[in-house]
């Protein structure tokens, strides 16, 4: 029997050997991962436990010149307060009472007006003028018309002159009386003005109202001017009566409550004849009235 070649049980037991080489490599290889893998977490555990002891340093944010350079923590929100202002409410002044209102006219009482006594004026005596206010005034039935204008705050009265009128007396007393016409002068008749000038006034309305006011002096429009005067509104025949009597102005702007009067004159000797003129119409006395 021939004998078996070497190089094959050579061969198995070199197999063998590599075989239990890699067997111990891998068992190494086993224990060094599992001792790695235990220094790792050991290691891990000792920088988390030192993480914990020592806090993080706080974070510097640079600080601006001059100032101090502090930890930045952000701090709560502040609520900012908004001034607020105090609405001021400023009442609107109310315009003044009319001294004669127009519920005079709805339920009416006799109105007297006492002028004076003025010196060297209607023998020294007070010049009285007594109506009936009214929306309408025809002649002879003692009624005066009583209108506001300027908002309320001019109380206007528009009295007959003529013989047994409720101003008949006024005008006797200023221009005296002839036949048809005037008594007096336009010079004379021009100082009988001039001394109604703040003339003490009293009005009684019926037998429960009394009241002083003032005469602030009286203008005369002349007969050219007459029917100028009753062709415009209030407001404009106003720039007439101020034309003849300066003096009125400042009243008149001064938006305090006035009474008013016109009556008619008739005309004087010499005077021409105008549009709007008649016997008993020769010119307007317009007097202005407040309280003192």
């Amino acid at each position: 029997m021939p004998s078996a070649p070497l190089t094959g049980p050579r061969f198995n037991l070199r197999a063998r050997r590599q075989q239990q080489n890699v067997r111990l490599l891998s068992i190494a290889g086993g224990v060094l991962l599992v001792i790695g893998l235990s220094g790792l977490l050991r290691y891990a555990s000792v920088l988390a436990t030192a993480i914990d002891v020592q806090p993080a340093p706080p974070v510097q944010v640079p600080a601006p010149d001059g100032l101090t350079s502090t930890p930045f923590r952000p701090l709560p929100p502040t609520a900012t307060r908004l001034p607020t202002a105090t609405p001021t409410f400023t009442p609107s002044p109310l315009p003044p009472q009319p001294i004669l209102p127009p519920s005079l006219v709805e339920h009416p009482q006799k109105i007297v007006l006492r002028i004076g006594p003025v010196p060297s004026l209607n023998d020294d005596q007070p010049v009285r003028i007594a109506f009936l206010p009214g929306a309408e005034c025809p002649f002879g039935n003692q009624r005066a018309c009583l209108s506001l204008h300027r908002n309320g705050t001019l109380s206007l009265l528009t009295i007959h002159s003529g013989i047994g009128g409720q101003g008949e007396a006024f005008r006797r007393a200023v221009e005296g009386t002839g036949l048809d016409s005037a008594g007096y002068s336009l010079s004379r008749i021009q100082a009988n003005l001039d001394r109604l000038q703040n003339v003490p006034v009293s009005l009684s309305l019926g037998e429960n109202l009394s009241k002083n006011l003032i005469l602030l002096g009286v203008a005369r429009i002349p007969p050219g001017e007459v029917e100028s005067y009753f062709s415009r509104p209030v407001d404009e025949a106003l720039e007439l009566v101020t034309r003849y009597n300066p003096a009125l102005q400042p009243a008149l702007d001064s938006g305090e409550a006035l009474l008013a009067f016109e009556i008619c004159g008739w005309l004087v000797e010499g005077e021409g004849w105008s549009p709007g003129v008649s016997s008993t119409t020769g010119s307007i006395y317009f007097g202005l009235l407040r309280e003192p």
